[in-house]
């Protein structure tokens, strides 16, 4: 089965489990687990679908002197032009278009992995 496959299948899964769930008169004495296992679909769809680059970045939010204001605001800029760096040595955060890339690769791999 392939991942489409897979979100396919447990879209569909969630939408019926909604349906019968919005329909019911009495949803928790009727389908008491139903929300529940909703959720786990949720949760094994989002697992399923490709990070974003957006989703790295936000997460990624970087360290004060890699992303900061004042002082630090020229670091990174420094880091990347003058010494070549892709990522800022004290917290790891990607700084090029090249390195981001590199970590949405590594999170593909473990995710298919």
């Amino acid at each position: 089965m392939t991942r489409e496959e897979a979100i396919a299948l447990l879209n569909e899964q969630y939408e019926i489990c909604k349906r019968i769930y919005d329909c019911s008169a009495d949803q928790r004495k009727s389908y008491p687990n139903v929300p529940q296992f909703m959720e786990a679909l949720g949760m094994a769809l989002s697992a399923l679908r490709p990070v974003s680059r957006e989703q790295v970045e936000k997460v990624w939010r970087g360290c004060e002197k890699c992303n900061g204001a004042g002082e630090y605001s020229r670091y990174a800029e420094n880091l990347t032009k003058i010494l070549l760096a892709k990522y800022c040595p004290h917290c790891g955060r990607p700084l090029t278009d090249e390195a981001v890339e590199m970590v949405m690769e590594r999170l593909e791999e473990m995710k298919n992995g």
